[in-house]
């Protein structure tokens, strides 16, 4: 019923921001030592993927973009305004961290890496589309019915591989992004009202 509100939330918000953190902090660490060889393995499967895939991928990695934020803002009615923070301190956080861990992107850091589309500048940890992916569903997964609340998760993991199939980012680059949205959604959810239940609960 519209009438029920999610309490459960908040409680569970801090742990969940700890596990972001937690995650983007040891992603950053494993960054930092440069490229492993099982890191590069992981890379390298991931690139060669098919060209077949272009396309779906491509079209998939837009929900990481920025202006994705503005757009799940204005559809997700309920929770638009911890959408757009959550999204935000997502984008603007990985901006910060990126000088801070200073690792190139693939084509810097191997030889050989596939460009798939425009080939990508300045540095790579953390993956920023791969922070506004997970941040957008860490915030609206919750209030979804429980049958589709994978949904946005799912969508958030085809575009952080989507970033290495493609050639801008390393793996440990989308973990860490993934743990930086993670945290600013669960943060941004956490600090908001009670949201009503999802539909079929």
């Amino acid at each position: 019923m519209r009438s029920c509100r999610r309490l459960e939330w908040k409680p569970a918000a801090p742990m969940l921001a700890s596990f972001g953190i937690f995650t983007s902090a040891a992603a950053a660490f494993v960054a930092r030592k440069g490229v492993s060889v099982r890191e590069e393995s992981c890379f390298r499967s991931l690139n060669s993927w098919p060209e077949s895939l272009r396309i779906p991928l491509g079209a998939l990695m837009q929900a990481g973009n920025f202006g994705s934020v503005w757009i799940a803002a204005g559809l997700a009615r309920e929770v638009r305004r911890p959408v757009a923070v959550a999204g935000t301190v997502a984008w603007v956080g990985c901006k910060l961290i990126k000088p801070a861990v200073k690792r190139g992107r693939p084509a810097y850091e191997l030889d050989d890496v596939r460009i798939r589309g425009r080939a990508q500048s300045g540095l790579g940890f953390p993956s920023g589309h791969a922070a506004v992916a997970f941040s957008l569903a860490t915030v609206i997964s919750p209030g979804l019915p429980r049958t589709l609340r994978p949904l946005p998760y799912l969508l958030a993991v085809s575009v952080a591989l989507a970033r290495v199939y493609v050639g801008a980012h390393l793996p440990a680059d989308i973990i860490g992004g993934a743990g930086v949205g993670i945290a600013a959604g669960a943060l941004a959810r956490g600090s908001g009202p009670p949201t009503p239940h999802g539909a079929g609960e």
